[in-house]
Formats: C-alpha cells, structure tokens, sequence
C-alpha cells in the first residue's frame, strides 16, 4: 500500500471509478457531503459497501447556504455571473476533505474530477485532463498550491466512457451540468423563490444609451445572453452588454458589439510572471484565448491578441502557460 487516501464519495460513476482505481494501491476512506439534498447519500453508500471501504458523511447544508448560495444571490444583485461551483470546490468540497484527511492521519485526498496535478521543479500546477471534453480543472481553478500537493486525481489520464466502464453498475448515472440547488434554466424563478427577488420593469438599452426596450428584472439576465431580450434589430441578434443594478437597466448590443479586448481580473492565485503571453479561459467551454497579461497586484490587466466574445463580470478567468499549466485565475471585474 502506497499510504491512505480520503476521496470525496458521491455516489456518482466519477467518484466511484476513482475509489476503485485508488482501492488497489491505497487504504481509502470515503467522505459524502450533504451540501443541499441527501438524495445521493444512498447511493454513496451502495458504492462504499461494494468496494468495502469506510465512508464518513458530514451535513453541511447550511455552510452551504450561508457560503455559496447567498454568494449566488449577492453576484446576482450586484449584476454580476456568479460561478458557484468553482467556490464550493474551494471552500467547501476541498476543505473539508483535507480535515476529514488530517483527522484520519490519511496522506492524500482526492475526488472524480477529471483533471491532474503536475508537478514542475518543486510547485504543483492543474493541467486539463485527457479527456479535453470533459476536463474539469477550470472548476478547481481557486485551490491553493499547498492543497494540490497531496491531491490524487484518478480520472485525469480516463475518458468518461472508460469510468464508466470500471464503475459498472454500482454506481448512479449523472450527467447533468446544471448547479445543484438551481436547476436547469431556472435561475430567476430560484432567485425569486429563495431570495425575495422581486420582478421590476426598467429600461433595454442600446450601446449610445437609447431607451429600445422594457424587461421585468435586470436579475433575469446574463452577459452575452441571446435568448428572451425580447427587443428586434435590423442589425440582426442583440446581445446582453451589461447589466447596471443601479438603475435596472440592461445594455444590449450586435454580437460584434459583445467583444471586446481588454478586461481586469481580482486575482485570487498567480503563480507565473508578472508580464507575459498566457491562454486565457473566460468560461467552462471556452476554448481559451492568448492575451497580454500584466499583474499590478491585487489585478491582472488583460489585453487579448483578438477581440473576445462577452467576458462576464463575476465569471471565472482562469490563465495557462504555453505547457497548459494553469498558473493564474480570479474574477472578471470588467470588459472594455
């Protein structure tokens, strides 16, 4: 046995091929989290059964709340697009399986992402994992260097249909990439359920500030949203530009309007120079873009080699080196 291992236990076909994988060379002790529903505690422990390995359940449902969905609700206020999973895997999944780690005496942690850890002379650095249409590091962007240092990512050289094949049947089928306690497109209505959001007309605006509109609640949209703006152009489909809380208004403009090539982001992990050529991801499925990047602490200063396609406020940017390492990510804070 190479040592002991807690791995974060969900039931699902990712967390189960990779205790399974991690059961033929480690002891390993499975962690379940109760963050908003127990519906997969069940199968979390069909899982820990069939492969004969302890599992601990902790009930986390309001940290939860009080630490990812009230951020959900405050991005939104703000007008911002919150990313809710990036910061649950920081301040909740990951956390808590390095206590859970320290209490067993264990020497890794690990979980069913598909990503992997490099290390390169001494530091340890995320790198996207084999299988690129699922890879999964931009979601674990925020972990700190220290943390990825006893990280085991089993799923990093599989492709999903081969996890599926080692987990077989013992474990439960999600595909979904919805936010958990969301739902499929349905974020107004939870917005409005939870939090007290309240429908209020106010103004759709073009990019030279003429009023071409009405809409029943900024919270109702994202930037670079298409879909149900409700107003038409001859200039062809408009796009969400910004979205201003102040006044309840909404900017919108022609998809080439929705570009553009400078943004600023609130670092929260930089491991590179201060100046330099990097890959930039502004989103889960972007391919990434080169950019000039300067840090000016707590900031980097973005200027993209071509022009980008609705950089968010509030969304996750997340910065490579020519390697594919992932050496940077934080906050966008705005576009110009």
């Amino acid at each position: 046995m190479k040592g002991k291992v807690v791995i974060g236990l969900s039931g699902g076909v990712d967390s189960a091929a990779s205790a399974l994988l991690l059961r033929r060379e480690y002891e390993v002790v499975g962690l379940h989290l109760i963050l908003y529903r127990a519906e997969d505690l069940q199968a979390a422990r069909k899982v820990s059964q069939l492969l004969n390995i302890p599992l601990r359940i902790l009930n986390l449902r309001g940290e939860f709340r009080e630490k990812i969905m009230d951020y959900f609700a405050r991005e939104y206020r703000r007008g911002r697009t919150p990313n809710p999973c990036a910061l649950c895997n920081f301040q909740m999944k990951f956390r808590y399986l390095e206590e859970v780690r320290r209490e067993e005496g264990a020497d890794f942690i690990a979980t069913g992402h598909y990503a992997k850890v490099v290390e390169k002379e001494g530091r340890f650095y995320l790198a996207p994992g084999k299988d690129r249409e699922k890879s999964q590091e931009y979601f674990l962007a925020l972990l700190p260097e220290e943390l990825l240092s006893r990280t085991l990512f089993p799923l990093g050289e599989l492709t999903k249909g081969e996890a599926k094949r080692l987990a077989g049947r013992m474990a439960k089928v999600r595909e979904s990439q919805d936010i958990c306690f969301v739902g499929a497109g349905k974020y107004h209505e939870f917005l409005e359920r939870e939090y007290g959001f309240s429908p209020q007309k106010g103004d759709i605006i073009s990019p030279s500030g003429q009023k071409i509109g009405e809409h029943s609640g900024f919270y109702k949209f994202t930037v670079g949203q298409r879909r149900g703006i409700g107003v038409a152009s001859s200039e062809g489909p408009l796009y969400v530009l910004r979205i201003s809380p102040g006044d309840n208004s909404v900017v919108v403009g022609t998809r080439r309007e929705a570009h553009f090539s400078n943004m600023e982001v609130e670092l929260k992990v930089w491991k590179a120079e201060e100046e330099g050529i990097f890959k930039v991801k502004l989103r889960y499925r972007h391919p990434g873009a080169l950019a000039k990047v300067k840090i000016k602490a707590p900031r980097a200063e973005v200027r993209f080699l071509s022009p980008q396609f609705a950089p968010a406020p509030g969304q996750l940017a997340v910065f490579y080196d020519r390697e594919d390492l992932m050496v940077g990510a934080g906050f966008i804070s705005r576009a110009f």
